[in-house]
């Protein structure tokens, strides 16, 4: 399961990857793109695995001209406590601590990125 609050009518797999850490799907109805990370049982936690991922779905989104948004989110809750997690500087803090720097990835979409949380969305 994705997350109770997934609407998988909604939602197109994004075919030609095998991601374990994040899931990616298209809308359906317009051009916006979900990338959310896939590690609820240790709070959707970063290793240097998901942000190689997350690179290669933003890079994807940026290649498609009719993509106008990117989601990104997070799939949950925990099932060991039924918790949620998205921390919105998890990208920034990792690449400090790593060297990895996914931001310039992020940039060169030219879309409107969200980051969503399990009650809330922003920019």
């Amino acid at each position: 399961m994705i997350s109770a609050i997934f609407d998988a009518s909604r939602w197109i797999p994004v075919d030609g990857f095998a991601f374990t850490d994040i899931t990616y799907h298209r809308s359906r109805e317009h051009g916006t793109v979900r990338i959310a990370f896939d590690r609820a049982d240790v709070r959707n936690a970063f290793r240097p695995h998901t942000v190689d991922e997350l690179y290669q779905a933003l890079d994807h989104a940026r290649m498609w001209t009719d993509v106008g948004c990117v989601l990104i989110t997070g799939n949950g809750p925990s099932a060991k406590d039924g918790g949620w997690a998205f921390v919105r500087a998890a990208i920034s803090a990792f690449a400090a601590r790593t060297g990895t720097n996914t931001r310039p990835a992020a940039r060169s979409i030219r879309r409107d990125s969200v980051a969503c949380t399990s009650s809330r969305c922003s920019d």
